[in-house]
């Protein structure tokens, strides 16, 4: 699948449906694109230690933890979004962060858990909320036979390596009729990008910004403050979803915004003006993804 030292991996088939039919899309971000199944990643990328320890770094998460109260309305309108198909029962999140969603939840369901690769998240979340988040990724940690009812992976699939892995490891770890629910950013759909293409076309610089598709190319430098090695769409998401054998039960946007104050407003208004031109084209033009699935 892929090819590389401790620092770099080079991927030569698609990791979602195994196809060698890949081809590079945006040659200065180093971007790729599966023809087979159309999934975009980027091809060189970091190794999975690469990104554990940029996750890990001390100062990770110091802006969040400046931004809870802002965070936790993000969070509650994600937890309304979830009571609305989640099933009776627990609820395990993949990549829980320092845990403000799971303990915003853990009153909705009979159990909840939570799983993080960065261990000054989960050092955070233990101090904070007095959670014990199991610290690895979901396909080495061993759960001893358990299984959950609904899973949640929310701006978490895009920095996994092996997405359509994840997805499977899902699918194993849910009872039958078990819910996934997904929110990842909308990279390569959204308004955002239409406008930063144009401004390549039009030759304007632009700031932070580089490549055909105005996607950063990957440092980690600390210039940016996050890593997406896959970058989704609407289809493509939905068709692993459907591939690793979950039914699609709605598909919409993440109200991913973290703010206050009249930029709060701003905010807000953008994104239910988004949500009114998707009901009336079927296009989501917003700046994040969301996917709803029942194990089928």
């Amino acid at each position: 699948m892929s090819q590389g030292n401790d620092k770099t991996e080079y991927l030569f088939r698609c990791c979602i449906c195994g196809s060698s039919d890949i081809s590079i899309i945006d040659s200065i971000s180093c971007i790729a694109s599966c023809q087979t199944c159309g999934y975009v990643f980027d091809n060189p990328r970091p190794s999975p230690g690469e990104i554990d320890s940029f996750y890990s770094r001390p100062v990770q998460y110091d802006e969040w933890l400046g931004q809870l109260p802002e965070r936790e309305n993000t969070w509650r309108l994600r937890l309304k979004a979830v009571r609305r198909h989640s099933v009776p029962g627990s609820l395990f999140d993949v990549g829980a962060g320092v845990g403000q969603f799971i303990a915003l939840a853990q009153c909705f369901f009979t159990s909840v858990f939570g799983s993080e690769i960065s261990s000054t998240a989960v050092a955070i979340a233990k101090k904070n909320y007095g959670l014990d988040l199991v610290a690895g990724r979901i396909e080495s940690i061993d759960f001893g036979g358990k299984k959950y009812d609904n899973i949640t992976l929310f701006h978490v699939l895009e920095h996994m390596h092996e997405p359509g892995v994840s997805l499977k490891r899902c699918w194993e770890l849910l009872n039958p009729g078990g819910m996934i629910f997904i929110a990842v950013p909308n990279e390569l759909d959204s308004l955002r990008r239409h406008v930063r293409k144009l401004l390549h076309s039009l030759g304007l610089k632009q700031i932070r910004y580089e490549g055909v598709l105005g996607i950063s190319k990957i440092r980690l430098d600390g210039s940016l403050s996050e890593i997406h090695l896959s970058h989704f769409t609407g289809k493509s998401l939905a068709n692993a979803l459907d591939k690793y054998g979950f039914d699609v039960v709605e598909q919409g946007m993440d109200p991913y915004y973290v703010s206050k104050g009249w930029q709060e407003v701003i905010d807000s208004t953008y994104f239910n003006i988004c949500s009114f031109f998707k009901k009336i084209t079927g296009m989501n033009v917003y700046n994040t993804l969301w996917i709803v699935g029942r194990k089928r």
